[in-house]
């Protein structure tokens, strides 16, 4: 997947582990904004049996509002595995589909 370079956001999980997570460019649109049945688009979105990261409150509204700057739905730090927000979790996406 590419990423947009950019300054990266620093976000810690509730584990004390540090990440610096970059944009992931939406080349297949948002999954958020699709209509019904959009459940099937979220559903494929996320990846099944991914990794889930408990995060902070404040770090889930920090990272939604560099989410929207960038306007992307995925994060990534390595380039290879991307995340997205789901409540207070940071949670394993597919963003290219």
């Amino acid at each position: 997947m590419k990423l947009k370079l950019t300054a990266p956001l620093e976000i810690a999980a509730i584990s004390g582990a540090k990440m610096e997570l970059l944009p992931v460019p939406m080349t297949v649109g948002f999954p958020s904004s699709k209509g019904a049945p959009w459940q099937s688009y979220w559903t494929m979105f996320l990846k099944p049996n991914g990794k889930r990261i408990p995060v902070d409150p404040d770090a889930v509204k920090n990272a939604q509002e560099y989410m929207r700057l960038h306007q992307t739905e995925a994060l990534s730090e390595d380039g290879e595995i991307a995340f997205t927000i789901v409540g207070n979790e940071l949670i394993e996406c597919r963003p290219q589909g």
